[in-house]
């Protein structure tokens, strides 16, 4: 993966608009609040994505 990099913070708020080309979630980082706020974060995911972004993914 090129152009990788972290930035700390919640991923119920993420910051960035329409930024990325994919969104990766690694591992077993998802899962860990109720319903609600685990939608929170794919919405989240889904607006971080470019137009032509793909979905949330766990590539374990």
């Amino acid at each position: 993966m090129t152009g990788k990099s972290e930035t700390p913070g919640d991923m119920r708020r993420l910051p960035w608009r329409e930024t990325f080309d994919t969104v990766v979630i690694w591992f077993a980082t998802f899962g860990y609040f109720g319903d609600r706020e685990n939608e929170q974060v794919l919405r989240e995911a889904a607006k971080a994505l470019k137009q032509t972004g793909r979905p949330p993914v766990d590539p374990t």
